[in-house]
């Protein structure tokens, strides 16, 4: 995959896939489940809670949050506060966050 020159050209080498629509929680979680050119083997997850907020960005885990996927509520913390953004985490700051296994 060649260097990526404007954050829109990302889009080139995403190959959409399936829509699905779980509910959980009272709400609505819509799973964009898509190929990629990075992640050959996974894929690439976007979650948009209740049709309004991106909520995950990841390789295809089959979970709608960080925290679900984990076990570790406090990774979804965030989500209660409406003027925060999804936050970019390292794997490293996933393992050392309190909770689960």
């Amino acid at each position: 995959m060649p260097a990526i020159a404007e954050s829109e050209d990302i889009w080139k080498y995403v190959q959409p896939g399936s829509i699905v629509v779980e509910e959980r929680d009272d709400r609505a979680w819509v799973c964009f489940e898509c190929n990629c050119d990075w992640e050959v083997e996974h894929g690439l997850l976007l979650v948009l809670m209740d049709g309004v907020r991106w909520v995950k960005v990841s390789a295809y885990d089959g979970h709608v949050t960080d925290g679900h996927a984990y076990a570790k509520p406090l990774l979804d913390a965030w989500i209660a506060d409406p003027d925060r953004v999804l936050p970019i985490r390292t794997f490293a700051e996933i393992r050392a966050t309190p909770g689960g296994p």
